[in-house]
Formats: C-alpha cells, sequence, structure tokens
C-alpha cells in the first residue's frame, strides 16, 4: 500500500486501504485488526489513544520495540482498544521510502495476510529559478519527486539553460 508525502506532511494512514488489501485474499471475510511488524528509523509512528487523561487525547509512539505489542483494530468495539483509524506516520527527512511490514487478521480463525506499507517522502520544491507562477513548474515538481532529475545545484534547477543528449 502506497503513501506519498511532503518532508513537513504527516501521513495519516488509511484503515480502508488495508481492509482493501486484506479482502483481496479473502473476499468473504472481515478485517479484524492488524499488527505492526517494524517501525522505520526514518520517522515517527504515532497512534492517538483516548481515555489515558482526562485533558484528551495522548500519542503514543510506536518504536520497533513495541510495535508489535499493540493489535489496532478496524472496528474498535470500545475505545480501550486501539483504533487503526488513528495511525500516524510523521517523516523526518526528504528522499526516501519508508517501509512498514504488517499483518492483517479477519474475524474468522486462520485468516491473515501480510504486506507493507510503504511511504514514499517527496523533495520538497527549494529552486530558487523555479516559480510557482512558471509554466514548467508542475513538469519541474514531477520530475524532481520520481527522482528523474536533481536540479543543477541544491537550490538551483536552471530551466533556461539547454541540456545535452545524455541529459
Amino acid at each position: 500500500i502506497r503513501y506519498y508525502a511532503a518532508y513537513t506532511t504527516n501521513v495519516q494512514i488509511n484503515a480502508n486501504d488495508i481492509a482493501r488489501f486484506f479482502s483481496k485474499k479473502y473476499p468473504t471475510s472481515t478485517l479484524q485488526y492488524v499488527t505492526l511488524k517494524d517501525v522505520p528509523s526514518t520517522g515517527s509512528l504515532y497512534y492517538n489513544y483516548y481515555g489515558v487523561s482526562k485533558y484528551g487525547a495522548s500519542k503514543l509512539k510506536l518504536t520497533s520495540s513495541n510495535c508489535g505489542n499493540y493489535n489496532l483494530y478496524f472496528s474498535p468495539s470500545s475505545t480501550s482498544q486501539y483504533a487503526l483509524t488513528e495511525l500516524t506516520y510523521l517523516p523526518s527527512g526528504t528522499n526516501y521510502c519508508a517501509q512498514i511490514p504488517f499483518t492483517a487478521y479477519g474475524t474468522k480463525s486462520g485468516q491473515k495476510a501480510e504486506g507493507t506499507l510503504a511511504i514514499k517522502v517527496k523533495q520538497t520544491m527549494n529552486f530558487v529559478d523555479v516559480h510557482t507562477y512558471d509554466y514548467f513548474y508542475d513538469s519541474v515538481q514531477w520530475a524532481v519527486n520520481l527522482d528523474i532529475t536533481k536540479g543543477t545545484s541544491a537550490t538551483t534547477f536552471s530551466p533556461k539553460q539547454g541540456c545535452t543528449r545524455a541529459q
């Protein structure tokens, strides 16, 4: 399951994406809960949960050592269960792809499907010579985010400069 995000943007993990993934293997069954196997060091994975404090929501940071301890339920029957819809990934850098392996379990015994959440963190546009009003802005952003090009330096793209056949 793929998600795309900018460096400063939180990624809300969509529980329905995992439910669709699960239903491809078990079309007549219902997703019950998901467990995560590992959390990448390239960002932070948080679960918002309620009832811990009388002042409202708290955040639980899931790490590689504790993420397997929590069952994230697709349709929690009470607020004491962890809801898959409350899972948020916060990137801590640019130009990488975070891989979060998971196992989805169904309501019937023995039903499980393994998959991976892939979160591609895009580079933000920081070229001083490419502006939002330029006709080529969207094309440059597309090429940079897909790692087709990086520009002529960290701060310039040089859109009016000619290019060679190799480029």
